[in-house]
């Protein structure tokens, strides 16, 4: 399954990246997303750092998971190493003048079928929301405030799944 998410930040690639790179520990993450990181390694952010992520909800899902591949300015990727998930995920930058698009992209298959259905009837729409209220939050902290701009999700089509071939081709070359 693809999960996609993206917005448009008035923002230099560095700035940007700067934040991305402690995605879930920066002071700007927001307060009422359930969506908890806890840093397993100690030291800087880079390649081999490990992470527990908890989804304080209701019978929420956690897992651990890797980071396996850094590229200052462009993306962080981290793989699951365990839990409901089995797959990457990857926050990106496409940069432009004075702006840049960050995307968050989840390429994964959910282990199990208790799993599947609480993913499919329960957690999806609430990750969905998150994820929006996450990248929000860092276009306000960059943008210096308050922000009404709308997240684009990308549907599942067969675009996508060209592009997920791709990019598990670059994670295997990757780790």
């Amino acid at each position: 399954m693809i999960n996609h998410h993206s917005i448009h930040i008035k923002a230099t690639a560095s700035e940007a990246f700067k934040q991305l790179v402690i995605w879930g520990e920066s002071d700007w993450w927001p307060a009422d997303t359930p969506m908890r990181y806890t840093r397993l390694t100690p030291g800087e952010v880079g390649v081999g750092t490990r992470y527990h992520q908890k989804v304080h909800v209701p019978f929420g899902p956690e897992w651990d998971v890797e980071v396996v591949s850094l590229s200052p300015d462009r993306e962080v990727s981290r793989k699951f190493l365990n839990g409901m998930f089995t797959g990457f995920e990857r926050v990106y930058i496409i940069p432009g003048r004075d702006a840049c698009e960050v995307h968050f992209l989840m390429d994964f298959e959910v282990s199990g079928g208790k799993d599947g259905f609480l993913w499919k009837h329960l957690f999806r729409k609430k990750h969905d929301e998150n994820i929006k209220k996450i990248l929000l939050a860092l276009k306000g902290y960059l943008e210096g405030g308050p922000v009404e701009a709308e997240v684009e999700e990308y549907p599942a089509t067969a675009a996508e799944a060209d592009r997920r071939r791709f990019l598990k081709g670059l994670f295997k070359r990757q780790g």
